[in-house]
């Protein structure tokens, strides 16, 4: 009798898991025996070979996934146990040698080949090299290290980020997250500023990118699909350009929400003039109102106050005004309301990371435009008005801040807001 799983063969199509390498299986489970002494998490995913483990970074934990046997003996070789991640950065800290290790980025490409002369490598040449910075009085025993590609990091983070260069500070006496983080950063700044000045290579610190957050692009889904006809409308070119310029800034939350700001800002001196007329009009129309009264007449000064952009009164009542004429309260609602991620958001508390300006959503008869121009003015000025008067970092967002990397929802309420004023103020297209 014939042996029955003879015939047992996967289909052509099939896909054939291919079978667990013992090498890195015997590699893994070393690292989980020593997480679990450590006292850290680890998790075994089923559906292929590799582990999960969870290391301190300040006051939260950074999950890290290692799935080569490269990788794992690489960690294995050093005490990865006691690495910790610094802030958002791909850096690490080991606090009983006193070392920082961070990944750099360049900012173009010229920047690398500027770094790879200050290194003296030749063309396709990958070996290691060092730039070990001349101390000074004030650096005392602390030293800074520029390598062509990281170290102890290397196995902390993706593989296609090995060949950067990493900044290594030894001798650091911190104990503590933040201080560590500070330290970096200041060494980093400094460092990367001068390469800069001397040989025009802009670095900067290589980030741990989280996921974009799973929202709806500003009326995204609202149309049908069709074949789309000739436009009928023609749009302001100034403004438009903005926009435009907005919406190819991904990745730069601070410059994408000024710029679709700035779309809206183009048409304030035209909504402000009608709002001006109108308390004018109310004024005079006063049968108490007396021309020859100095009081009346203050009055009528504020009421017609210019600001330096021509718009009346100042910029926030102008955006009020622009607003208030351009929004539909029920369209505005659907926007907060359609989507649960940005409804969410909006009513969670996350809100407040940015700014203090509540959207009120369980008002349900609330009208939210003036609501909405309240947050989308203070946002601004948090971008615009980043000076140092004492008043604490709160007060405005800095570029690659937890709260810039944050501001996803508040960007597609401002391009929102910024396709309905364009649209309200287009005009006919000529062809």
């Amino acid at each position: 009798m014939s042996d029955p799983t003879e015939f047992l063969v996967p289909d052509e199509d099939e896909e054939v898991p291919e079978p667990p390498d013992p090498a890195l299986t015997t590699a893994l489970n070393e690292i989980e025996q020593r997480c679990t002494k450590a006292n850290l998490k680890v998790e075994k995913p089923e559906e292929y070979q590799g582990i999960f483990i969870w290391l301190q970074n300040g006051q939260q934990k950074r999950k890290l996934f290692i799935s080569s046997l490269d990788q794992a003996r690489g960690l294995l070789d050093q005490p990865f146990e006691n690495f910790i991640f610094l802030g958002d950065y791909d850096a690490i800290s080991l606090y009983d040698e006193g070392y920082i290790e961070a990944s750099a980025f360049p900012f173009r490409s010229s920047a690398m080949f500027r770094l790879r002369q200050m290194f003296g490598m030749k063309m396709g040449e990958t070996e290691d090299r060092v730039l070990k910075l001349i101390p000074t009085e004030e650096s005392g025993k602390v030293e800074i290290e520029l390598w062509s590609s990281p170290q102890k990091l290397k196995y902390m983070i993706p593989s296609f980020r090995n060949r950067r260069p990493s900044l290594i500070i030894r001798n650091t006496g911190v104990k503590r997250h933040d201080d560590a983080v500070g330290l970096l950063e200041r060494v980093a700044n400094a460092v990367f500023f001068e390469l800069d000045l001397m040989y025009s290579a802009p670095l900067g610190l290589t980030r741990d990118r989280r996921p974009p957050l799973q929202m709806r692009p500003a009326g995204a889904g609202s149309a049908k699909k069709k074949t789309p006809s000739v436009p009928n409308c023609s749009y302001d070119r100034e403004p438009i350009s903005l926009y435009w310029y907005a919406r190819s800034a991904t990745g730069m939350p601070l410059l994408q929400f000024l710029a679709f700001y700035q779309s809206i800002e183009y048409y304030l001196p035209i909504y402000s003039q009608n709002e001006a007329i109108k308390k004018l009009r109310n004024l005079m129309k006063d049968p108490t109102f007396n021309i020859h009264d100095d009081g009346d007449m203050s009055r009528v000064l504020s009421a017609i106050q210019v600001s330096r952009a021509g718009g009346f009164g100042d910029e926030r009542s102008q955006l009020r005004a622009t607003l208030q004429a351009c929004l539909d309260p029920d369209e505005l609602n659907n926007f907060f309301t359609s989507h649960e991620t940005t409804l969410q958001f909006f009513t969670k508390g996350e809100w407040k990371s940015i700014s203090t300006q509540q959207i009120p959503l369980s008002n349900a008869t609330a009208d939210l435009r003036v609501n909405v121009a309240e947050r989308i003015y203070d946002i601004r000025n948090k971008i615009v008005h980043s000076k140092s008067d004492g008043g604490g970092k709160d007060q405005f967002l800095l570029p690659f801040s937890k709260e810039a990397e944050m501001l996803d929802f508040d960007i597609a309420l401002t391009q929102f807001v910024s396709r309905k004023v364009l649209i309200a103020n287009s005009s006919k297209l000529q062809l």
